[in-house]
């Protein structure tokens, strides 16, 4: 399976060439749908940045302790894309 779909997503978001409700969305739809076989490093990786995804909350006033904000979720990406990159 090839990650480049993938990095060329979060590169993306990392980069601000695409908003992080863009981002959240092809994401999660992408990851849901992904219908080829992706070795456990790879899974490993690209779960991690769906659990990252899942406690980003958009809304100062509704964030509780446990949940991400944007730069948060932006600094995760860029971790998970150089994972990415390394495998």
């Amino acid at each position: 399976m090839s990650l480049l779909k993938y990095e060329n997503l979060i590169e993306g978001f990392v980069n601000e060439d695409i908003s992080v409700d863009e981002f959240e969305h092809l994401y999660l739809t992408m990851f849901k749908n992904e219908g080829d076989t992706i070795s456990d490093a790879s899974f490993e990786i690209l779960n991690k940045l769906f659990s990252d995804i899942d406690v980003y909350c958009g809304d100062e006033s509704l964030m509780s302790a446990d949940d991400i904000d944007e730069d948060q979720l932006r600094a995760c990406a860029q971790i998970s894309l150089q994972e990415l990159k390394n495998l």
